[in-house]
């Protein structure tokens, strides 16, 4: 444990009072936070090397630690909302990853071992072992020249929250601290209170993001569908300067989302993304229906409404192609061939021929210039040889399809080609 003379403090702790039977007001240890002058050596090995485990884990904010942070930061935006316009109105707190674990443990730590204190208590470990700031430090919170925590222990997080601003000074002081720049929530379930709160603040060199993303980011399963396969589509986003990013929106489109680009999905990630270099994965699910075949240009847009201030606002978007049906000369040459007149007057049978020079998986089916499926003419394994077959023009349903373009498809082993049939009356 640390024992700096520096690391003097007053924190704040409350246990509130919601009209439950025994549940009493708990002032001690109220005061304001101090400032502290930062020894950049303060990180012992023995700390770090016990918290490496918790500091690489993904930090996913729970539903109620959200809340927490949006109650918290319409307040200081805004502290006439909450009766409290004395303060003037400050930026809003950035949730950072640090903190975050840091406050998620001391909740969970005061839920396991029954007890509600600033310091961390465990029994396997002798006691109480660590403070509050020492703790902030152990999960990795550097570069600090003040920080603070509150907590407290009541059934609901508007609860905690409206004790924490009407209990004393030093809470709301915490909360409406122009200061502060960055927080962590933590709300763990259990104990007789219902649940305990802890936020930690600090005020760690500013507020700074870049979000990132490129098309060598994006990918696609399958990579090269059929019109009407369900598309994975993934991208990865990156966030190069030092402030962690949360909540962080990325939007999907087929085409320019600057011109007359569709928006195709929509994703919020759900995990804290950490500051250099640090970057998380963004998904959605695409129905290819209705797509025609050919080539499509599928952007991503991080932040699509701005909620950050980047330092670069150009590499927010990527695109990259995708091939629905892809035709032949777009494909690597496969080990078969397709074979079809094109264009089939009055009541002519499509004549189509195709040759395998391996054994294969065979699909042939035909579409619309819709992508919609008209008809599966062959759906079998084929050994090497050269095979034809005639489509009478009708569809699925045995009724003879109109006049125009469709596409014929044929899919070997995941290997595909695309040709186009005129159909003319």
């Amino acid at each position: 444990m640390f024992k700096q003379k520096w690391l003097v403090y007053i924190i704040t702790l409350l246990v509130i009072q919601i009209g439950l039977p025994g549940w009493g007001l708990e002032n001690s240890k109220i005061g304001e936070p101090q400032s502290i002058s930062v020894d950049p050596a303060i990180l012992s090995a023995e700390h770090l090397v016990r918290s490496e485990d918790k500091t690489k884990a993904p930090t996913i904010p729970t539903p109620d630690e959200i809340k927490i942070l949006n109650l918290v930061n319409a307040a200081r935006q805004n502290p006439s909302s909450v009766g409290w316009g004395s303060y003037p109105a400050v930026g809003p707190l950035e949730p950072n990853i640090n903190l975050w674990k840091a406050a998620q443990f001391h909740s969970q730590e005061m839920v396991d071992n029954g007890y509600f204190s600033h310091d961390s208590y465990d029994p396997a470990q002798g006691g109480y072992y660590e403070d509050a700031f020492e703790r902030m430090i152990r999960f990795g919170y550097s570069g600090w020249s003040t920080m603070a925590e509150n907590i407290a222990g009541n059934p609901t997080v508007e609860g905690a929250f409206a004790a924490w601003l009407a209990s004393t000074t030093g809470h709301r002081d915490n909360i409406f601290n122009g200061a502060f720049t960055e927080t962590g929530i933590g709300v763990a379930v259990g104990g007789s209170t219902g649940k305990k709160h802890t936020q930690c603040f600090g005020d760690r060199y500013g507020i700074s993001f870049d979000l990132k993303v490129l098309a060598s980011d994006i990918s696609f399963t399958p990579e090269n569908p059929d019109p009407g396969d369900m598309v994975k589509i993934t991208a990865v986003v990156h966030n190069e300067k030092k402030t962690h990013a949360f909540p962080v929106w990325v939007h999907f489109f087929n085409g320019d989302p600057g011109s007359s680009g569709e928006l195709i999905g929509k994703d919020s990630i759900e995990t804290i993304i950490d500051g250099n270099g640090g970057q998380e994965t963004s998904t959605i699910n695409w129905n290819t229906s209705g797509q025609a075949p050919g080539s499509h240009e599928i952007w991503v847009k991080v932040d699509p409404n701005n909620h950050f201030s980047e330092t670069n606002e150009n590499n927010n978007s990527a695109y990259r192609s995708m091939y629905i049906g892809v035709e032949e000369s777009q494909k690597p040459v496969p080990s078969f061939s397709l074979n079809i007149a094109g264009i089939y007057p009055f009541d002519k049978e499509v004549e189509l021929t195709y040759y395998l020079n391996s054994p294969a998986n065979c699909l042939l089916r035909i579409y619309d210039t819709c992508g919609k499926l008209v008809t599966t003419l062959v759906n079998e394994k084929k050994g090497p040889g050269c095979y034809k077959i005639h489509w009478d023009r009708a569809n699925s349903c045995k009724d003879k399809v109109s006049s125009g373009i469709y596409f014929c498809n044929l899919r070997c082993n995941n290997i595909a080609i695309t040709k186009k049939i005129a159909i003319i009356y």
